[in-house]
């Protein structure tokens, strides 16, 4: 049974600070299997090229429904174009799921030092990786955590 409730993606969007304009659209994208959903505003006009070009096949996803078997506490802090995308398991189960802007490495450094007030991350596996885009500053960022956290794993 899912709790999810589609007519309130718009409020929930703006729980989180984020105003759908009138030239977006809600799009909402599931894990069936995992029972996560992930909402987001994209424009409109991307929408309409998508759709145009393959129709009913189009499908939209996002890191945050990426999932992984997770034994031990574990920060994965997954890179993208100016994003960074992070989920924080703690005990088997999900903690944390979120989606922030990333300008530089020390934008990663500040977001690990705001979870690690929450989780003390020296108790957690810490996971770099990205897209081929951004594999430098993966790189770099789990050498730049690695001074700050016990076990960084760059994938």
């Amino acid at each position: 049974m899912e709790i999810f409730d589609e007519n309130r993606a718009k409020e929930l969007l703006a729980i989180s600070g984020i105003e759908v304009q009138n030239d977006e659209r809600i799009v909402i994208a599931r894990d069936q299997k995992a029972g996560l959903v992930a909402i987001m505003a994209l424009p409109r006009t991307l929408l309409a090229t998508v759709e145009e070009r393959y129709g009913r096949r189009a499908e939209f996803t996002t890191p945050l429904l990426r999932t992984r078997l997770c034994t031990e506490p574990t920060a994965w802090l997954f890179l993208a174009d100016e994003l960074i995308y992070i989920k924080v398991w703690s005990g088997g189960k999900l903690r944390m799921a979120e989606v922030l802007p990333r300008k530089k490495t020390d934008d990663v450094l500040y977001y690990a030092t705001v979870i690690d007030k929450r989780f003390t991350l020296n108790g957690f596996k810490v996971v770099v990786t990205g897209t081929e885009a951004v594999e430098n500053d993966v790189r770099e960022t789990s050498k730049l955590l690695s001074k700050f956290y016990k076990k960084v794993v760059c994938e």
